[in-house]
């Protein structure tokens, strides 16, 4: 557990509960205190809450009004009450409102351990299945970027959904060699060695400053333009590449064909030439640039000369 929150108006109490939690061999990174429901409910808000211990009777928010209160909540902490009131239907009451466990005062140790130990196992559980929801989504997320947009049942039903858990806001999608921070996007694996982040971050100096050479598509928005990100992002990190620096997608057409031959370079290299085969290649590089030759152009003649360099030698 990363954060516990003790709810308890008694210092005493607290105090002896924490030390509880402390003891109880469950691995817990901070204890947080609060003196009634209402400071409960502020910490909560702010802070992300693993779990909250919490008595019944407090003042100005009690326990049961806290639970109700946290039901509204989108990321609530599993709760353990632990009360004075010996009442079966009390009890029955708090779990049923969302308790994970009931225990009396004064609390047993050995009663209070096996409660957390139970609550660590809910949350071991949370963590595992919330792991399994994720890598679902970037493997749907994949699918959707690698494959262009059908009308077909099977690609609209994955369509649909996805849809509910993906933020409707504006991003790019961002190419790149190696997996990219993801602190405001969704990294998923493309073709080869290439990974891809769905960025939803507005800043544009974070990618132009990026140590990773990268290339980026223009703004998109909806789950359909995916397809449409990937390959304007995978051309921006190929002109990337020819420029040495990172590029955003630029919709100019190239005009004309690549002048250059793999056969040329191959006649080079037999006759020992490397500094004509290093001018020719370099010229190709001006040409991708210039717009004068498509990029997967000179990608398509590096191929075909390496190939051949295998071929002959």
């Amino acid at each position: 557990m990363d954060k516990v929150l003790i709810a308890e108006d008694e210092k005493m109490i607290r105090k002896g509960l924490k030390a509880l939690v402390e003891r109880s061999g469950v691995p817990v990174g901070e204890v947080l205190e609060a003196r009634n429901g209402e400071e409960a409910l502020e910490i909560i808000a702010t802070q992300t809450i693993d779990l909250l211990i919490t008595d019944v009777r407090m003042p100005r928010m009690d326990g049961m009004e806290l639970m109700q209160r946290l039901k509204k909540m989108d990321h609530a902490p599993r709760v353990l009450v632990v009360s004075g009131y010996d009442d079966f239907v009390y009890a029955v009451t708090m779990l049923r409102a969302g308790a994970h466990d009931y225990l009396l005062k004064p609390v047993q140790r050995e009663d209070f351990y096996r409660a957390m130990n139970k609550i660590q196992a809910l949350l071991d559980e949370d963590a595992f299945c919330a792991g399994k929801r994720v890598e679902q989504q970037r493997m749907t997320l994949q699918y959707l970027m690698l494959n262009p947009l059908r009308e077909e049942g099977e690609y609209q039903k994955l369509l649909a959904m996805t849809r509910e858990n993906f933020p409707d806001r504006t991003y790019r999608v961002v190419c790149g060699a190696k997996r990219q921070d993801e602190s405001d996007g969704i990294c998923v694996r493309g073709e080869g060695r290439m990974h891809f982040l769905i960025d939803f971050s507005e800043d544009t100096h974070n990618r132009e400053k990026c140590e990773l050479l990268v290339g980026w598509s223009r703004p998109l928005q909806g789950l359909e333009s995916l397809n449409k990100g990937y390959c304007q992002s995978l051309n921006a990190w190929k002109y990337a590449f020819f420029a040495g620096h990172n590029m955003e997608y630029d919709e100019t057409v190239p005009e004309g064909r690549c002048s250059v031959t793999a056969e040329q370079l191959l006649q080079q290299v037999g006759l020992s030439r490397d500094k004509e085969v290093l001018r020719l290649l370099g010229s190709v590089g001006k040409m991708v640039l210039q717009r004068t030759c498509a990029v997967d152009e000179a990608a398509q003649l590096c191929a075909e000369f390496m190939q051949g360099i295998g071929e002959t030698y």
